[in-house]
Formats: C-alpha cells, sequence, structure tokens
C-alpha cells in the first residue's frame, strides 16, 4: 500500500504515467478511477464526533462501509487513483495512512488482526501509584473495581516507593487486566468491493481494454 506523497507521482495527469500509456489512455483511466472513488466515497456516510446528549456516536455494522467521522474523514478523504509502474496496472484505492502495521484502510476492507495497546493497562513506576493487594478493604484507599480478568475484585492502591512495589502493582494490573499489548479482531468494513460492483459494466469494460492498451504500449 502506497503513501501519499509516493501515489501523488504516479496519477494519471503526470507526464511520467503519461509517456508509459499514453495521454488518451490515462485520460480514460482517470475518468474512470473517479466516478469509481465517488461511488466508495459516497458509501461512507459523514457522522459527528459524537451524537446528542454526548453519547458515542452510530458505527458501521461488520460488512457495510465505515462511517467517515467529521472533522477528519481521512479515509473518505485518501482515496486515489493511480498507474502501477511497476506492474503495469491502474490502482484505485486508500493510501497508507500513519505507521499502522497492517494499515487501517486494508484491515478494513477485508477484516483481520491487529495488535494494539491494552487500554485497561498503565505501566506502574515509582513516585506514581499503583494496584497494592487484591480482596481486601482497608479504607479509602479500596475500591471494587468491575470487569477484571478475575472478576469484580476489591483493589487497593498506594503510592509507589521503591522498584519492587512497582514490579508488584504491574504484576497485580496484569492479573486483573491482562498484558500491555493485546490482539484485536477487526470484522471487515469494506468499501472499495461494493464500489466496484456498483461501477456500470460497461466502464469496466472500457477500463479493462484502456489498461490492457496501456500495457502493450508500455513494453
Amino acid at each position: 500500500m502506497a503513501g501519499v506523497r509516493s501515489a501523488r507521482t504516479t496519477f494519471f495527469d503526470k507526464k511520467l504515467v503519461i509517456d508509459r500509456i499514453g495521454k488518451a489512455t490515462a485520460d480514460a483511466l482517470m475518468q474512470a478511477a473517479n466516478t469509481l472513488k465517488k461511488i466508495a466515497q459516497r458509501s461512507m456516510r459523514k457522522v459527528p464526533p459524537r451524537s446528542r446528549g454526548g453519547k458515542p456516536r452510530k458505527v458501521s455494522k461488520p460488512g457495510e462501509p465505515p462511517k467517515a467521522v467529521r472533522t477528519h474523514p481521512y479515509l473518505r478523504q485518501f482515496l486515489f487513483a493511480m498507474w502501477d509502474m511497476e506492474n503495469d496496472r491502474a490502482i484505485i484505492g486508500p493510501v497508507k495512512l500513519g505507521s499502522e502495521n497492517p494499515p487501517v484502510p486494508g484491515l478494513l476492507e477485508r477484516g483481520g488482526t491487529v495488535r494494539r495497546k491494552n487500554p485497561r493497562r498503565k505501566k506502574r513506576v515509582v513516585g506514581g501509584v499503583g494496584e497494592m493487594t487484591t480482596g481486601r478493604t482497608t479504607g479509602n484507599t479500596t475500591r471494587l473495581v468491575h470487569g477484571t480478568n478475575l472478576g469484580s475484585v476489591n483493589v487497593t492502591y498506594a503510592k509507589i516507593r521503591s522498584g519492587a512495589q512497582a514490579g508488584r502493582a504491574n504484576l497485580i494490573a496484569e492479573s486483573l487486566y491482562g498484558n500491555e499489548v493485546v490482539q484485536a479482531r477487526i470484522a471487515a468494513r469494506p468499501f472499495m468491493g461494493p464500489a466496484l460492483k456498483k461501477t456500470p459494466p460497461a466502464m469496466l469494460k472500457a477500463i479493462q481494454k484502456r489498461a490492457a492498451r496501456g500495457t502493450k504500449r508500455g513494453r
């Protein structure tokens, strides 16, 4: 998956591409690509960051195109069309954003597994506050924590004054919440595949002919 900068060097209106496949072919592919891109963009409905009343916004269901969150609908915005100089083919789709591995756009299109930081785990260090014991009630420093690996459990917190206490707090936190890095399964929410199916067959046939003609010219 190409990044934004590398993708822009092989747009269909660039001299490098025109010299490779010819202006007529490049123009036809760019017109068809823009049509497919618009279909994909329109399928990703824009939604506000929060719904009314401060409730979490509605997310798309597995199998549906993802939502485009205002004011940063990055996936919807960064759909590009370019010519793959190495493999002599047209590419239409999202570019890689950031350093995610695997890239988020590909995960949304096909689904997959991603490693991410456990939101319930915070590294305990000397000078901070951490878990000292579980199961006991010792006044204001103890509270009932729900949804842990051990169920609902009383956890006593205190200021960490030594490396040994920090190590103990991290071990207790691991027993309660799991590893610092966890695997999460991302269900597919395709947007390019459905857009391709909605593209008029006559246009797809024209794309294939133009692309084949451009490939022969390049060789």
